[in-house]
């Protein structure tokens, strides 16, 4: 499936900045190229997750492993058996319990998804926020702040749920996806509290392609 995107995306990259003369195709050519790069980043990251989870790739792999209770992870947001393809919240429950340190990391991703300090969800939000009103867009940042409100209450949920409710069992990550979650824990509260070397990185990356 990744590779057949790929082969998919590749020559729409190139069609979008085929107009080699006009600035507007070089520049539609590259934010193309950007975001196709960071949409495969995630989906990638995403596969591995689900692969390290339940040891499995295919539909009837990953069923097999929520049926067994081999996936007790609460980091598959997504991944449902097929007559219910919605995210139960329910399975967060008890997690501050049962696995602290889990739910702590659950708790900051939480916090940086909604854009709450300190986090480097906090920091991306500033820097848009910042930009879009140095721009005049101070509509769109008004709309941004109570799309931001809005999630709140979902993201938030989670931790609601994780330290108020009785939870049905013990959730037991493989080693490699526990490294994974504390790795990805360790960065979003470093570089939201210390961003400088990460924006440093960014704006030095941003200006050799421009």
């Amino acid at each position: 499936m990744f590779l057949s995107l790929e082969l998919l995306s590749i020559p729409l990259y190139v069609l979008a900045g085929f107009g080699r003369l006009r600035i507007e195709s070089e520049e539609a050519g590259l934010k193309y190229f950007l975001l196709g790069a960071f949409s495969s980043a995630f989906l990638v990251y995403g596969i591995a997750l689900v692969y390290g989870a339940t040891q499995a790739t295919s539909f009837a792999g990953i069923g097999v492993a929520l049926d067994a209770g081999r996936a007790g992870s609460p980091l598959l947001l997504a991944v449902e058996k097929p007559e219910r393809m919605t995210t139960d919240v329910a399975d967060y429950a008890g997690l501050g319990r049962t696995q602290p340190a889990l739910a702590a990391a659950m708790t900051l991703f939480m916090q940086s998804l909604t854009g709450l300090p300190p986090s480097i969800g906090f920091v991306a939000k500033f820097y848009v926020f910042r930009a879009a009103l140095e721009a005049g867009y101070t509509w769109l940042v008004l709309l941004g702040v109570v799309t931001v409100l809005v999630s709140a209450y979902y993201y938030l949920r989670v931790i609601v749920v994780m330290c108020m409710k009785e939870g049905l069992g013990e959730a037991v990550l493989p080693r490699a996806l526990n490294f994974t979650v504390w790795f990805t824990a360790a960065g979003t509260l470093v570089f939201g509290i210390v961003p400088d070397p990460l924006m440093r990185f960014v704006e030095s990356a941003v200006s050799g392609i421009f």
